[in-house]
């Protein structure tokens, strides 16, 4: 099996080092760690979770190795109702999309990785405390490996016209700096005898039209 590199887990964690940022909640894809066969679909839930801090939201970026998974789907979940849902952003699939905050990820790149840019929720008004499933991401299994999809605050950056930014406290008005927990995805290739079955299943039916 071709095992794809993790590349870029550890740089994620860099995207939280902003100076005057503030420390508080986080984001978790759940399942944090799931095999399955190469055709096969896996969905994430992300959670997210500021209990006792109050949030005014901001943007989240996805990386993944596109030549293991297909970005397929992000949906909000139908519970989610702690943001201003006229201020949704659906993430953007840089594989197809030429929007400028693509692969502008503060000073931080991933070479070899593909971006799904700025999920974003806010809600200016309240702000957003508590524990929630914001939404549902999901991928197919292109090939055989393993990668990890993983999260980093949306950039702030001046060219970057239409992006949430980064998630910014309602309580100090200064910058989040929550705590990302990416997924794992191993795909494993369908086994030989699984499509001797289909093979023999096919010339069956190929039999019986002749008969």
């Amino acid at each position: 099996m071709r095992i794809k590199p993790l590349v870029g887990i550890t740089a994620a964690a860099a995207l939280a080092a902003f100076a005057g940022s503030a420390n508080a909640g986080s984001l978790t894809l759940v399942p944090q760690s799931a095999s399955i066969n190469v055709g096969q679909s896996i969905t994430f839930d992300l959670v997210m979770d500021f209990t006792g801090e109050n949030t005014f939201g901001g943007g989240t970026d996805f990386f993944y190795d596109a030549s293991v998974l297909d970005f397929t789907s992000w949906v909000f979940d139908p519970g989610f109702n702690l943001d201003d849902a006229s201020s949704r952003q659906t993430p953007d699939d840089c594989n197809t999309s030429s929007d400028i905050g693509c692969g502008n990820n503060g000073s931080v790149s991933f070479p070899g990785l593909s971006e799904l840019n700025d999920m974003g929720v806010v809600n200016f008004a309240d702000g957003m405390t508590g524990t929630a499933t914001i939404g549902q991401l999901t991928f197919e299994a292109l090939s055989a490996g393993m990668t990890s999809v993983f999260m980093g605050a949306n950039a702030d950056c001046t060219n970057c016209v239409g992006n949430t930014g980064p998630w910014t406290s309602a309580d100090t008005f200064m910058e989040d700096n929550p705590t990302f927990y990416e997924g794992s995805v191993t795909v494993v290739p369908v086994p030989a005898a699984v499509w001797m079955m289909f093979s023999a299943l096919g010339a069956l039916v190929g039999f019986r039209r002749l008969a």
